[in-house]
């Protein structure tokens, strides 16, 4: 997540780490892993979305009839 989307998104995480009383090479590591976290949450959303949307093509319930 780049640094203008942190402040739109309003995550507290970020501001937690950088307050936090560590080196910096942790800090980096800290929000590296924090951005792994919420790419592979984006992906896990994505598929599961798609799933949903391929289950729902597939499996058509049949409409009324006129």
């Amino acid at each position: 997540m780049n640094e203008n989307l942190r402040a739109n998104v309003g995550s507290s995480m970020y501001a937690h780490i950088e307050a936090a009383p560590m080196p910096e090479s942790d800090r980096q590591s800290a929000l590296e892993a924090l951005e792994m976290a919420e790419m592979l949450v984006d992906g896990f959303a994505w598929v599961a979305k798609r799933l949903g949307e391929l289950v729902n093509h597939v499996f058509l319930k049949p409409g009324v009839k006129h």
